[in-house]
C-alpha cells in the first residue's frame, strides 16, 4: 500500500483527537503495509523508533510533530520532526 498525504493527514487528525504529540509512521517490511503509532511525548516517539525500527521486519518511515506546521512537514520528501 502506498501512503498518500491524505492517509497521513487522517492519521495526524486522529492523533490530535487522541491528544498525541507525535505520529511515527512505520512500515511492515513483510506485508509492505504502513501504519501509524501515536505517541504522547517526544521521548515516547524516540523510544518507539528505537524499539521498533529494524526489529521484527519493521522500519520507521517518518516522524511527525503535531505542534509543528503540518503543511511544512507534509511538503518534505521524508519527514523526521521530533
Amino acid at each position: 500500500m502506498k501512503v498518500t498525504q491524505a492517509h497521513i493527514r487522517k492519521w495526524l487528525e486522529k492523533a490530535e483527537a487522541e491528544n498525541a504529540t507525535h505520529v511515527v509512521v512505520m512500515s511492515d517490511d513483510f506485508s509492505h503495509d504502513y501504519y501509524p503509532v501515536y505517541c504522547h511525548s517526544e521521548s515516547e516517539a524516540r523510544e518507539t523508533v528505537s524499539l521498533k525500527d529494524g526489529h521484527n521486519m519493521q522500519s520507521m518511515v517518518e516522524v511527525y510533530n503535531l505542534s509543528a506546521s503540518w503543511e511544512a512537514q507534509l511538503r518534505k520528501k521524508r519527514c523526521v520532526t521530533y
